[in-house]
């Protein structure tokens, strides 16, 4: 099973820089979730390990440099699911997952028997076959999602990044994408880096969290070491109760503030 290993990872856009010096490892089939504020570069990290933002430090796969390397090479190694994916107008969902077979296609080539062949049995793993012939623009949001999730994993990649992959998404939706990525990780031998904003879907279905603030890497370890009220308040800026679901899982629930006025006018309902 792959390792991702970051050290020392400074990257931003023009002459401001989002991380600073970050440090990062991921065993071998282990899911890590990187959670902290908006703002703190949690995004920027995936695109720097996924090659696609120029960066200062060095990524591993296994040991093997991923830097430098063309993107055609890069793309066998780890495969990325944006938050928000281009999806390109007509286009049928076989032909949107072929294209994560797009490492593997020489130049000016076209796709062979093979690569149909993967694009189908993902399809099928993601229960999406029937929908093969459907143009994108038809699908519901959790329909998209499993879809944008298959053309990733068409790539055959060991690495799988997932940024915000529940974005949108109501709430069995949110518990069918990450049971299936979860699921996924157990057959397939993938190792996951995702950055999440809902602490307690993090908490529960990730091995370790690491907490991003201002570029930085504040803290790491398991959810209970991480994902304390203190931590939460000091830079969330938010009062929580962390609490413990009957399977044992860290529940993370905003506590209203006492003191402030109700929002509802005189009259309302």
């Amino acid at each position: 099973m792959a390792r991702l290993e970051c050290r020392g990872l400074r990257a931003g856009y023009g002459d401001h820089e989002v991380l600073h010096g970050v440090d990062l490892d991921v065993a071998g089939g282990e899911w890590v979730a990187v959670i902290g504020p908006n703002g703190a570069g949690k995004s920027t990290l995936l695109r720097v390990v996924a090659g696609t933002l120029p960066a200062r430090g060095e990524v591993r796969v296994t040991g093997n440099p991923a830097n430098g390397i063309a993107t055609k090479y890069r793309s066998r190694l780890v495969a990325m699911v944006p938050q928000n994916p281009v999806i390109p107008d007509g286009m049928t969902v076989l032909d949107y997952v072929l294209l994560g077979r797009t490492p593997y296609i020489p130049v000016w080539g076209m796709e062979s028997g093979s690569d149909l062949r993967v694009a189908h049995r993902v399809l099928a793993e993601l229960d999406l076959d029937t929908m093969a012939d459907r143009v994108l623009q038809s699908l519901s949001g959790g329909e998209l999602q499993r879809v944008v999730l298959a053309r990733a994993l068409a790539q055959e990649a060991p690495v799988l990044l997932l940024d915000e992959p529940t974005t949108a998404l109501d709430v069995g939706h949110q518990q069918q994408v990450l049971e299936l990525v979860d699921q996924l990780r157990a057959t397939r031998s993938i190792t996951v880096l995702a950055a999440m904003h809902d602490l307690t879907l993090a908490a529960q279905y990730s091995d370790r969290l690491v907490l991003l603030v201002a570029g930085r890497a504040e803290a790491a370890g398991l959810a209970d070491e991480v994902l304390t009220a203190d931590l939460v308040r000091r830079h969330y800026g938010a009062d929580v109760t962390i609490l413990r679901s009957p399977e044992g899982n860290v529940v993370v629930v905003p506590r209203k503030r006492t003191g402030h006025p109700s929002p509802r006018s005189e009259g309302s309902l």
